[in-house]
C-alpha cells in the first residue's frame, strides 16, 4: 500500500495514459511473480479516476486518503474502512486494492 501511497503525491502523473503491465517471471521457478510498481499504482490510481469522472469527489476523498496514510495520519485499518465506503458498489476497485495491501489482509 506504500507504493500507492506515494504515487497520490505525485499529482501531474496522474492524467497519463495507463500502461499494461506484464508479470516477471521468478529465475527459481516457472511461477510468475509480480511486484507492485509506481507503474502499478499509477495505472490504478488512473483507473479510479476514471471510473469517478463523474463523481470526482470520490476519487479526490480516495487521493487525501491515501496521503493521509502515507504522512502517518491514519493507519491501515482506517484506509481499508475509507475504501471500503467510497468504492461501495464498484467491487473491481476493492478487488484491485486488495493487491496493495500488506500480504494477509484484504479489503473485500
Amino acid at each position: 500500500m506504500v507504493v500507492l501511497a506515494q504515487t497520490c503525491h505525485v499529482p501531474a502523473q496522474i492524467s497519463a495514459k495507463p500502461r499494461s503491465i506484464k508479470p516477471q517471471t521468478s529465475m527459481r521457478t516457472s511461477v510468475k511473480v509480480h511486484k507492485l510498481t509506481t507503474e502499478d499504482a499509477m495505472n490504478y490510481i488512473l483507473t479510479i479516476k476514471n471510473k469517478f469522472l463523474r463523481h470526482p469527489e470520490k476519487f479526490h476523498a480516495f487521493i487525501h486518503t491515501m496521503i493521509d496514510f502515507s504522512r502517518g495520519r491514519i493507519n491501515t485499518h482506517t484506509v481499508i474502512e475509507r475504501v471500503k465506503i467510497l468504492f461501495d458498489g464498484y467491487p473491481d476497485l476493492l478487488l484491485a486494492f486488495n493487491k496493495f495491501l500488506p500480504r494477509g489482509i484484504n479489503a473485500i
